[in-house]
């Protein structure tokens, strides 16, 4: 929270005069998604990605797309990020987090509740969607920068996931955080806004409606493991038969 509050100081101050009254407004579809990676970001995959039991490291990010208009570039987003399904017995799985991430401010850690892990703010041991704080991704206003129209807006978030070997699914997903710290008066609203200068000077948020494609790392069998088995279950049969 306190990054966030921080950048969104930043913002007033950046406008026309400190006291900038920013006005919002609810418009338009975004669409959020994870994909992930085996060769160091070189090719993504989304959806679903298969991976041996030998592959010991997943690149994973988090992108976003928005309605198209002049001036609109994406402004931010807080998350809880998790992944769920994983063997909750231990500490094998864990996530490294780089300097990738975008505009990130933040000392981030990974912590375990079961069978969840949680990339969160340092300060924040609570699990996932309770605590007061989240990993915060945004963009500085127009007069500060650096910053980018792009659009969609690739690498918000991105991170290293290591695998322990265990056969299963891994699924990428998040608990959004709401922007009520910020505008009290709104309910609970979209994880993404985005802000539309509207003469270069005068800054409004705009908070989009949500589609989230979430994302499963399934880790199968090594080809090695699936024939031995095969092996296996044929000489079983050629017994019984005796």
């Amino acid at each position: 929270m306190r990054a966030c509050a921080a950048i969104l100081s930043g913002l007033c101050l950046s406008g026309a005069a400190s006291a900038q009254q920013f006005n919002y407004r609810f418009e338009g579809v975004a669409t959020w998604w994870w994909e992930a990676s085996i060769d160091s970001g070189a090719s993504w995959t989304s959806t679903l990605l298969e991976v041996p039991q030998g592959q010991g490291m997943v690149r994973v990010r988090a992108s976003c797309a928005f309605p198209v208009g002049r001036f609109h570039y994406f402004g931010g987003a807080m998350i809880d990020q998790t992944i769920t399904g994983m063997n909750g017995a231990g500490l094998s799985d864990t996530a490294i987090v780089t300097d990738r991430g975008f505009a990130n401010q933040q000392t981030l850690v990974p912590r375990r509740f079961g069978n969840v892990l949680k990339i969160d703010d340092v300060s924040d041991s609570l699990p996932p969607g309770m605590g007061a704080s989240h990993w915060g991704v945004f963009q500085p206003g127009h007069a500060v920068g650096p910053y980018t129209y792009a659009n969609p807006v690739l690498g918000l978030l991105d991170f290293n996931l290591n695998l322990d070997g265990s056969v299963g699914d891994r699924h990428i997903g998040a608990w959004w955080r709401d922007w009520t710290a910020f505008f009290p008066d709104i309910p609970d609203v979209g994880p993404a806004i985005y802000f539309l200068n509207r003469n270069q000077v005068d800054w409004d948020f705009i908070f989009p409606d949500l589609t989230v494609n979430d994302l499963t790392i399934r880790v199968v069998p090594a080809p090695g493991a699936v024939a031995l088995l095969a092996s296996a279950c044929a000489f079983a049969g050629v017994r019984r038969r005796r």
